[in-house]
């Protein structure tokens, strides 16, 4: 018997997904039901742990839109990573459109980001003494 095609769509991290995409654009519940057209109670069924209900197509479409979160990434277990992943490769194919001298100019301010905010190490220090 063959496994049914919808086997990765885990349900039960719908909420859990959805609270995060809503956070991450930094919106309450009630400003994502506002914007939705949907009741208060109704987002906060949709993210409350405890709820079994899963939310409608239009209610899913709904919040798609207003967190311009494709639906997929709010149905499967790995939908966070899979829409950084989306996010990655869509900057990584924005950037070989740039022509290489802007590529170069870029590489250089996402390094200087980067060492501002503590992610790389920029002293190097010489073990060859």
């Amino acid at each position: 018997m063959s496994e049914p095609l919808y086997d990765d769509v885990k349900f039960n991290n719908v909420g859990s997904n959805i609270q995060y995409f809503r956070k991450a654009k930094g919106l309450t519940q009630a400003q994502l039901a506002e914007l939705t057209n949907l009741s208060l109670s109704h987002i906060q069924n949709i993210e409350s742990k405890k709820s079994e209900s899963i939310p409608s197509l239009v209610a899913l479409y709904k919040i798609s839109i207003i967190l311009e979160i494709p639906i997929d990434c709010f149905l499967k277990d790995d939908g966070i990573q899979i829409y950084q992943n989306y996010i990655n490769f869509s900057l990584l194919s924005k950037i070989n459109e740039i022509d290489n001298s802007k590529n170069q100019l870029l590489t250089s301010m996402l390094y200087k980001i980067h060492e501002l905010l503590g992610l790389i190490d920029n002293d190097v220090s010489s073990t060859d003494e």
